[in-house]
């Protein structure tokens, strides 16, 4: 198949947000690459390529990060469009913390995406890799490690880039912006029919795998 081809047939992805966030661009596609007068990190083809081929998911708002005598805290602008919670963590001395976005994510294709922390901004939250499939789990969490026995103050800026997904296809993404909220938490409720952390029995039940 030509690049020619390859430019028509592009990944499809709905993406369902709240109507405050219209023209905010949280969920970008395609982020052009920056122009760097001499070589660096940040203009080699790996970085390059993650700006042109993954959807950059950004801050939705103001958000006021701290650690402190083991307890981890957030303080968003509006409590409405943010939720947290702990998960149990494997590592000792570690907490994980779930953040969820007020975003809601469908596409039709069986895919994977790898879902990993942005390199374009230095900043000390250490977000979590893995690897997601929109068609099953539309719900984009990120999940950040915090160091029990450290303390932490920090702020997330509105409109930072967080995270990137990236498919693992050659293939072009197209996002189709609905800003109806509603909607998009009906889709989420659908999903949580299937019992807690059991995603991975889902998708096998789904595809018919034993």
């Amino acid at each position: 198949m030509n690049r020619g081809l390859l430019g028509h047939n592009h990944i499809k992805v709905n993406a369902y947000m709240p109507y405050g966030l219209k023209d905010l661009n949280i969920v970008s596609p395609f982020m052009k690459p920056s122009k760097h007068s001499m070589p660096e990190v940040a203009s080699c083809y790996g970085m390059r390529e993650l700006q042109k081929r993954s959807l950059t998911i950004k801050a939705w708002q103001h958000i006021d990060v701290k650690q402190d005598n083991g307890t981890v805290t957030f303080d968003p602008t509006s409590k409405q469009y943010f939720g947290s919670e702990q998960h149990p963590s494997h590592l000792q001395g570690i907490q994980v913390i779930k953040v969820v976005p007020p975003i809601t994510l469908t596409c039709d294709e069986d895919l994977d995406w790898i879902s990993c922390p942005t390199p374009f901004v230095h900043h000390p939250l250490n977000i979590i890799s893995g690897i997601v499939n929109l068609k099953y789990d539309h719900q984009p969490n990120f999940f950040i490690y915090f160091d029990a026995k450290k303390e932490l103050e920090y702020t997330i800026e509105p409109l930072m880039p967080l995270f990137h997904l990236v498919p693992l296809s050659n293939r072009p993404v197209k996002v189709n912006y609905i800003y109806d909220w509603q909607e998009g938490i009906k889709i989420r409720e659908k999903f949580r029919i299937w019992p807690k952390y059991n995603l991975y029995k889902k998708i096998k039940a789904i595809r018919g795998k034993s």
